[in-house]
C-alpha cells in the first residue's frame, strides 16, 4: 500500500512529484481483482451482511458528509480514497478464500513494509545528521511508525505460525520494520508497539495449550523487539560517533519529557478543537476538510490532520460514521472471535497477530491521524477482511445475481476512474508547482492549464495559474484568484487575492479579501499584519492602531503559545508591538510595546 509522496511512478521512469498517483496503481489492483471475482464467480465469499451493513453506513456518512463542505473538490477526492478503503474488507473476504490466501496476504503486507523500512534504514545511514527521524518515503515519521506497526505484526504471526523457509524471510521482515520504527523515533509508534506486543501476548496465554505455546508469542515477539530496537540504537551511536557528537541521538526517546510537554500539549489543542467543532456541526464539515476548519475555534493554527483519526473523522463526516465505526468494532470481534478455540494453532497465532496489528494500529490512531493516510486507512481496513477470512466463520458464501454482478463492476468502474482523474489532475499541479519553483516558468504553464481545464471546480488549479504572470493579463490573474477563493476558500488563496488586489492599488478589495480570511481564522497573523499594513498605507493610523493591538492580543492565544514546532517564532506581533510604540501616545504605554517588541 502506498502512501501519497512514495515515488513508485519514479522508480519506473515516472514523475517524483505526482503524489497521488502513488496511490493509483493499488487502487486499480484492488479493484481488478474484486472485478474479475465479481465477474466469473455467481457466489462469493462476503462479510456478515451486519459488518456489510455498518461498512455501508459509514461510506453513506462520508458521501453525505460532501454536502455539507465548502472545499468541494478536496472532499471529492478523499471519498474516493475512503471508498476504496472501506472496500477493502469485501474485498479481502471475495477474493482471498480461506485457505493459503489470507497468508499470503499478511506475507505480501509484511514484504511491502520491509521494502520501506529498507528505504528508511538507508535514509539514515545516507543521512549526516545521527538525530534524524527516518520518512521511509512516508508523508512524516508518525504516519511511516503507523505504517510499520503493520509489518512488524504480521511478520510476528507468520514467524510463529509459517515453516523454517518462510519463517526465516519473516524474521528479516519484522526485524527490518522494527529497526525502522525506532529510527522513525515516534514516541506514539513504540507506546503502539508495547500495546500490540501485549495484545499478541495475552492471546498466546489464552489460546495456548501447553505452557510452552502460551510463553511461546510473548517470548518471540519480545525477543524480536529486543533486537530491532537493539540494532537501531546501535546504527544511532555509531552515527553519533562518526558526528562527533557527545550525546545519544535516541535521546527523543530516552529524553522524551524534553519533547513530550509541548508534543502533548499541542494535541491536547487539536483534539479540544476537533471536540468544538463536532459540537458546532454533529454532521460535519466534509470529509478531507480538518485542516480548512482547524482555525475556526482559535485554539490552533491551520494543522493539516487532527492527531487522532477518530476525532478527525467525527469531525469531517460527522457523529454518525463514529458510531458507525463503533459498531463495525463490535460486530467484528464478534464475528472474528467466534469459535476461535477450534481454529487450528498455525490460524490462530496468525488471527491474534492480525487482530494484534489491528488494534495496535486503533492505539495509535488515538494519538495520530492514521486513518486519513491512505496506506495505513486501506491496510487497515483490508486486515479486518483478512482476520476474518482467518477466523472460524468469518464470512458467508453469497449468491451473486447478474444485477448485482453489473453493480458491483459498475462501482468499480467508478473508482477506478475517480482514482485516475486524481491523480492526473494532482499529476499536473505538481508538475506545474515544481516547474514554478525551478524557475522553469514555460515548462509549467502547459501543465498548470491541463489542470485547470480538468478540474475547473478545483481551485487550487485556478491559484496555480496565477504563478505565470507573464502569460496573463492582470484582469485575468485577478480572475484566477477570485475564482480560487470561491471555490477552495482557503487562508492562502484568501491572502494571495489580498495581496494582488494590493498590487494593482484596489485597497478596499484587498481588505474585503483579509476579512473573509480572518472570518476562518481570527488569529491568522500573515492576514491581521497585511490588515495593519494596509490600513497605514491609506493613512488610516486608528484602524491600523485597533489592528496591531489585536496582532497583540494574539500573543495571550493558545493558537501562539503552543505551536507545533516550538523553534518557529512568528514576528508579526513584535512588529505590531513596535508600530502601536511608534504611535502610541502616553510614555508608559510606549514603553511597554517597546519592552515587548525587545523581549520577543
Amino acid at each position: 500500500a502506498a502512501e501519497p509522496g512514495f515515488s513508485w511512478f519514479a522508480a519506473l521512469g515516472g514523475s517524483a512529484d505526482a503524489p497521488l498517483l502513488g496511490f493509483l496503481l493499488p487502487s486499480l489492483c484492488f479493484l481488478a481483482s474484486f472485478a474479475i471475482a465479481a465477474f466469473r464467480s455467481r457466489v462469493i465469499q462476503i462479510p456478515f451482511p451486519p459488518l456489510v451493513f455498518t461498512l455501508m453506513v459509514l461510506a453513506i456518512t462520508i458521501l453525505g458528509s460532501n454536502l455539507m463542505s465548502e472545499f468541494r473538490f478536496a472532499s471529492y477526492q478523499a471519498t474516493v480514497q475512503w471508498m476504496l478503503a472501506i472496500l477493502t474488507p469485501i474485498i479481502a473476504t471475495a477474493v482471498l478464500g480461506r485457505d493459503t490466501g489470507p497468508i499470503r496476504a499478511l506475507g505480501a503486507l509484511t514484504a511491502g513494509c520491509a521494502v520501506i523500512a529498507a528505504q528508511g534504514i538507508l535514509e539514515y545511514a545516507s543521512s549526516s545528521d545521527p538525530s534524524w527521524r527516518v520518512f521511509c518515503h512516508w508523508v512524516n515519521p508518525n504516519a511511516a511508525a503507523g505504517m510499520l506497526l503493520f509489518g512488524l505484526f504480521c511478520g510476528l504471526g507468520l514467524v510463529l505460525a509459517t515453516e523454517r523457509t518462510s519463517r526465516i524471510a519473516s524474521v528479516a521482515g519484522t526485524v527490518l520494520c522494527g529497526i525502522a520504527l525506532f529510527l522513525t523515533q515516534s514516541k506514539g509508534g513504540v507506546y503502539a508497539a508495547g500495546f500490540g506486543f501485549v495484545v499478541l501476548s495475552a492471546f498466546g496465554l489464552i489460546w495456548g495449550r501447553s505452557i510452552a505455546t502460551r510463553l511461546l508469542p510473548a517470548a518471540v515477539a519480545l525477543g524480536i523487539l529486543i533486537v530491532s530496537f537493539g540494532l537501531g540504537s546501535v546504527m544511532q551511536k555509531s552515527a553519533a560517533k562518526r558526528a562527533n557528537s557527545e550525546t545519544a541521538v535516541s535521546s527523543r526517546l530516552q529524553g522524551a519529557a524534553s519533547t513530550q510537554v509541548q508534543s502533548e500539549g499541542f494535541r491536547r489543542l487539536l483534539w479540544k478543537t476537533s471536540i468544538e467543532l463536532i459540537k458546532k456541526n454533529p454532521v460535519g464539515s466534509g470529509i478531507g476538510t480538518f485542516r480548512y476548519e482547524s482555525t475556526k475555534p482559535g485554539i490552533v493554527p491551520q494543522t493539516h490532520h487532527a492527531h487522532q483519526g477518530f476525532l478527525q473523522l467525527g469531525v469531517e463526516a460527522g457523529v454518525l460514521s463514529l458510531f458507525a465505526l463503533v459498531g463495525l468494532a463490535l460486530l467484528f470481534f464478534r464475528e472474528a472471535f467466534r469459535g476461535v478455540t477450534k481454529l487450528p494453532s498455525h490460524r490462530r497465532i496468525l488471527l491474534g497477530a492480525t487482530v494484534a496489528a489491528i488494534l495496535a494500529s486503533a492505539a495509535h490512531n488515538f494519538i495520530d491521524s492514521d486513518l486519513q493516510h491512505f496506506g495505513t486507512g486501506v491496510a487497515f481496513f483490508a486486515l479486518l477482511g483478512i482476520a476474518l477470512q482467518l477466523a472460524m466463520d468469518g464470512s458467508m458464501p453469497e449468491f451473486f445475481p447478474a444485477n448485482a454482478r453489473y453493480s458491483a463492476l459498475a462501482w468499480c468502474g467508478f473508482l477506478a476512474i475517480g482514482s485516475l482523474y486524481f491523480a492526473t489532475v494532482d499529476t499536473y499541479k505538481s508538475v506545474a508547482r515544481g516547474a514554478f519553483m525551478a524557475g522553469n516558468a514555460n515548462e509549467g504553464l502547459k501543465p498548470s492549464e491541463l489542470a485547470n481545464a480538468l478540474a475547473p471546480l478545483d481551485g487550487e488549479a485556478w491559484s496555480v495559474l496565477n504563478q505565470f504572470p507573464s502569460n496573463y493579463s492582470p484582469d485575468e490573474r485577478s480572475s484566477f484568484l477570485k475564482k480560487a477563493a470561491e471555490l477552495s476558500p482557503t487562508m492562502r488563496n484568501y491572502r494571495y487575492l489580498a495581496y494582488f488586489e494590493l498590487s494593482q492599488n484596489r485597497p478596499q478589495q484587498a481588505l474585503s479579501a483579509l476579512t473573509k480570511a480572518l472570518q476562518r481564522d481570527p488569529n491568522n497573523l500573515p492576514a491581521l499584519l497585511a490588515k495593519m499594513n494596509i490600513h497605514d498605507s491609506q493613512g488610516n493610523v486608528e484602524e491600523a492602531k485597533k489592528v496591531a493591538k489585536d496582532l497583540i492580543l494574539v500573543e495571550s492565544a493558545s493558537s501562539y503559545q503552543v505551536r507545533a514546532i516550538p523553534d518557529l517564532v512568528p514576528t508579526e506581533t513584535l512588529i505590531a508591538r513596535e508600530y502601536a510604540a511608534k504611535h502610541a501616545t502616553i510614555p508608559k504605554e510606549k514603553s511597554e510595546f517597546l519592552m515587548g517588541a525587545l523581549s520577543g
